[in-house]
């Protein structure tokens, strides 16, 4: 995704492999909107513009790698910093660093599974694993704690 803003001469343009959805991107836009004109009070809408509106990407499905089919991915631990390129089966979710050995999270690296980002990437690996059925246990614990020192 490509946002660019412009103020009185003054551009201001970034750029990002993931997409947003609609409430992030406003919210952006109103920070960059700040920034820019120093009004603290802007309050501004996203619109899409003809280029960026609900676009229909179509893959060819003929060119997605099969399950398990090695791809490259770009993987930076965010646990011991080590940042490289390697090659895992397609359709994983996670993998472990090969240094720290910790488990990271693998997400698509052109914001769509299946399709190469600019540079060939399928998968970008660079926020830690979360395991949802902890959450959840942590949360329910809790929940009954706050629940029996009500009573």
């Amino acid at each position: 995704m490509k946002l660019s803003f412009e103020n009185n001469g003054t551009r201001l343009q970034l750029e990002t492999p993931k997409q947003f959805d609609m409430a992030t991107g406003t919210a952006f836009l109103a920070l960059a909107s700040k920034v820019l004109t120093g009004d603290e009070q802007a309050n501004h809408v996203l619109t899409a513009t003809p280029d960026d509106q609900n676009q229909e990407h179509h893959i060819n499905y003929a060119d997605v790698p099969g399950w398990r089919e090695p791809v490259k991915a770009k993987v930076m631990c965010p646990f011991c910093g080590e940042s490289y390129t390697r090659e895992i089966p397609y359709g994983y979710k996670h993998i472990r660093c090969r240094v720290c050995h910790n488990q990271i999270h693998v997400s698509a690296a052109a914001g769509e599974y299946g399709v190469p980002d600019e540079k060939g990437f399928y998968y970008v690996a660079e926020e830690p694993e979360r395991d949802d059925s902890m959450m959840d246990k942590e949360l329910l614990d809790e929940m009954q704690k706050n629940d029996s020192e009500e009573q």
